[in-house]
């Protein structure tokens, strides 16, 4: 080869190299059976290791896990291209030193259109990992935040509920104590009192009911057939003291016959109950003129599917679902 040729291919080869030096991703040139036998500035970064201390050694012995190899396979290009492993995440590992990485492999082919190296490219995703994991953190803390505000909502309901059903019982059980000491006893008195009573003990039993079926609503994940005007009604459940407190009324109306939703049951119910809640802050802001309402209206679409309205009158806002 002339001189000239000798000096082009150098230069160019010296290139390649400057350039893969300064490539932010690590790049390995591996043999077929993955004996590394170049690696660049970024490969011996994320390992911390010399280049040195790379060279010679196969890359399976840095991953975490490893790539597994079967009785039947001969080497690591085999392994790659039977599982189809163009891609993939894993972990390079040096001692108790791991960064998470996603590498993708090529191939360099001879004349005879077989393989004579490898690439592999790593890329660090340690950042994206650090982000991934905030942002669940950040997840679950606002999920924790909105149960928090369920549960808080539903004390406030079941104090609301409870605290004038309690009141009448006592007030009750007072007058009936005085009538049982007077002389002039009146029975059918006491008899209307005691119905009075079974009232105002069924109107507690049905809090406690409603609370029980939030509480298995709470551990259930699964979607099954919900009746949207149920969903509808456990909201309204939901929110009662807000509602009673701001005067506003919730009207549901259906335009055909509505078929249940597949859908999860406490999902839907929170679904509505945060409609409410931007209609209830919306009423707050404004002067209460002619009655609040919201209105839910539900429309059978061709037995496929079911729209539901969701309006604030006199206000006008509307949400679609």
């Amino acid at each position: 080869m002339p001189k000239t040729e000798n000096s082009m291919v150098l230069r160019d080869y010296q290139t390649t190299i400057t350039i893969l030096e300064h490539l932010r991703d690590a790049v390995f040139i591996l043999t077929p059976n993955g004996q590394i036998r170049y690696a660049n500035r970024a490969a011996g970064d994320l390992l911390d290791l010399a280049l040195q201390d790379l060279l010679g050694k196969n890359l399976n012995n840095f991953l975490e896990p490893p790539v597994r190899f079967e009785d039947n396979e001969q080497n690591f290009l085999e392994q790659i291209c039977q599982n189809g492993l163009q891609e993939l995440e894993s972990n390079l590992k040096n001692g108790d030193h791991q960064t998470p990485v996603s590498i993708s492999f090529g191939f360099v082919r001879n004349k005879a259109d077989r393989v004579d190296y490898i690439i592999a490219t790593a890329r660090d995703l340690s950042t994206h990992k650090a982000m991934e994991k905030e942002l669940q953190q950040q997840q679950l803390l606002l999920q924790s935040r909105d149960h928090l505000r369920e549960l808080g909502d539903l004390a406030i309901n079941i104090v609301h509920r409870m605290s004038q059903p309690l009141t009448s019982i006592q007030l009750l059980a007072d007058m009936m104590q005085k009538q049982l000491r007077a002389k002039d006893f009146n029975a059918q008195s006491l008899e209307h009192q005691l119905e009075q009573l079974t009232g105002v003990l069924n109107e507690l039993s049905s809090v406690i009911s409603n609370v029980r079926n939030f509480a298995f609503l709470v551990e259930e994940e699964n979607f099954k057939p919900v009746s949207i005007a149920e969903s509808v009604q456990s909201a309204h459940d939901q929110l009662n003291y807000e509602l009673t407190e701001q005067d506003v009324r919730v009207v549901s109306t259906d335009q055909g016959a509505i078929p249940q939703v597949l859908a999860n049951p406490l999902s839907l119910q929170q679904t509505f109950a945060t409609l409410f809640r931007f209609f209830l802050k919306i009423f707050t802001a404004q002067p209460a003129e002619g009655g609040r309402q919201i209105a839910v209206d539900c429309r059978n679409v061709d037995d496929h599917w079911v729209e539901v309205t969701v309006t604030n009158l006199p206000v006008g806002g509307t949400a679609h679902m």
